[in-house]
């Protein structure tokens, strides 16, 4: 029994040493082996001149294409930006359009209006608008022929006492529009000389707000004027202004054009001044 085991245990030991001396490439002396390598692209040929070239051009290809599809997409994203900035500034301008008919008169009652006073003015390619600011009343009698009027200074009516404002004499049934060339203390001189008598009970001197709409035919611009202030730009782009006002009808109607991008875009819209029609009723 003893003998098997022994047999068994050479066998074991001899098989042990032969997988050791074929993992290790050991000769029988116990040293290593050479072991030839072949390297791994041997027999796998390269890239010629031509095919590096061709690959070169191709890749070139691509990227030209790409640059220029990237730079027609940025082209049109500017031109689209563009004519919506151009369509909103047109919206802007209507709706403040809108917003200056609508105070048309506000404040001034169908006695005014009927003296010859027109606080809606739409020809030219202009718009006049008027509206009144604050009132107040003579301290000396005013005739006809001078420029000076002396008047009582109320709360409020500092701000307004400006070189170019506005200002309407009435006195029933007579009135007139005039315009202040100057101011010293209560003392004030217009532009031109009245027209008319005017005694200190029974006139009132108006002081208006005058706004004017009107384009800049040089510039191209539609340009937006308070008083005797500069006129503001309001649209740019404009070259086409047409207003139209009807007393009877109480209707005004405004028209512009505008260039939206390339294209030309038109605005028109009808408005109802309701001070105007509250004067009048």
């Amino acid at each position: 029994m003893d003998k098997k085991r022994v047999k068994k245990m050479r066998k074991a030991i001899t098989a042990t040493s032969q997988s050791v001396q074929a993992s290790t490439n050991l000769d029988k002396e116990g040293l290593f082996l050479e072991v030839p390598l072949k390297p791994r692209f041997a027999n796998r040929p390269g890239f010629s001149l031509l095919e590096i070239i061709l690959s070169l051009s191709l890749c070139l290809f691509i990227f030209v294409s790409a640059l220029e599809v990237l730079g027609n997409a940025k082209r049109i994203f500017s031109r689209l930006s563009e004519a919506q900035e151009s369509a909103l500034a047109a919206v802007a301008a209507s709706e403040k359009i809108l917003e200056d008919l609508e105070e048309a008169g506000c404040g001034l009652s169908l006695c005014l209006m009927t003296a010859g006073f027109e606080p809606l003015k739409a020809a030219d390619q202009q718009l006049l608008i008027f509206s009144a600011d604050n009132e107040t009343i003579l301290v000396e009698p005013a005739m006809a022929g001078q420029n000076i009027l002396k008047i009582a200074i109320r709360p409020g009516l500092s701000p307004l006492l400006r070189k170019g404002r506005a200002l309407y004499l009435y006195q029933e049934p007579q009135g007139e529009l005039v315009y202040l060339a100057m101011v010293s203390g209560t003392q004030l001189t217009l532009t031109s000389v009245l027209k008319n008598d005017y005694k200190p009970q029974d006139t009132r001197v108006i002081f208006l707000q005058k706004v004017e709409i009107y384009l800049d035919r040089k510039q191209n611009i539609l340009r937006r004027k308070v008083n005797d202030t500069s006129g503001q730009p309001l649209l740019e782009g404009a070259f086409l202004f047409e207003t139209y006002y009807n007393p009877e009808e109480n209707l005004a109607r405004v028209r512009f054009l505008s260039r939206n991008g390339r294209q030309p875009e038109e605005y028109f819209f009808i408005v109802f001044p309701k001070n105007l029609f509250r004067g009048r009723s």
